[in-house]
């Protein structure tokens, strides 16, 4: 699952989240930053659905709590990110115009 206001992840990290998916067999892999849970930028298995729906219907919205839940949950913590290169940055969303624009600064300093 990836959130469209998330324009800083990258395809390396994607690639990243879905091997450690697979290698793992994990329900749910989702990496950590200092700000919490990245929920919308995570692997997520079919049956993930179903503790999803159920958690709907008694009203809970918050999916982080779910990955308590279920069986195996591969949680990739921020340090493992910054080792790997990767910066907690990228989970910047955009969602008004003034973020867009910081982005646009942020985007052109970094030389895209």
């Amino acid at each position: 699952m990836l959130a469209v206001d998330l324009p800083f992840v990258t395809q390396k990290l994607l690639q990243y989240l879905l091997s450690q998916a697979l290698e793992s067999g994990a329900m749910v892999t989702v990496p950590r930053t200092g700000s919490g849970f990245q929920p919308l930028c995570a692997v997520y298995r079919r049956g993930f659905a179903e503790v999803a729906e159920r958690s709907l219907l008694e009203g809970k919205n918050k999916i982080d709590s779910l990955f308590a839940r279920v069986e195996t949950c591969v949680i990739i913590e921020e340090s493992e990110l910054v080792r790997l290169g990767f910066s907690g940055e990228m989970f910047r969303n955009l969602n008004t115009p003034e973020e867009l624009e910081k982005a646009k600064e942020v985007r052109s300093g970094m030389g895209c």
